[in-house]
């Protein structure tokens, strides 16, 4: 399968896992952020609650049944997401 059919806000299902025979292991939920020729972000829910972003190829993911997210509600979720809430760090001052 193949990123083009895609589209943002898409509900998908993300092969975690395969087994040897192929079949899959873990099928984690979650929606299309943005796609590239190569990669698709999608954004899925950790146990914890929080979102996560994650770059995966086309041929791990199937389509869900799920109804897609709107993008304004996808932009919430990203900003709501683990990656935006990285701190910087503060570097000690030293004196001269």
């Amino acid at each position: 399968m193949r990123s083009t059919h895609f589209t943002a806000g898409q509900a998908i299902f993300w092969i975690a896992r395969v087994t040897k025979t192929g079949e899959a292991r873990y099928r984690i939920p979650g929606y299309v952020v943005t796609m590239t020729p190569k990669r698709v972000a999608i954004l899925i829910q950790q146990r914890n609650g929080r979102g996560v972003l994650r770059h995966v190829t086309a041929k791990r993911l199937t389509p869900s049944h799920f109804a897609p997210l709107p993008l304004s509600t996808l932009g919430q979720a990203m900003a709501d997401s683990q990656l935006h809430k990285v701190r910087r760090r503060r570097t000690a001052k030293v004196p001269s």
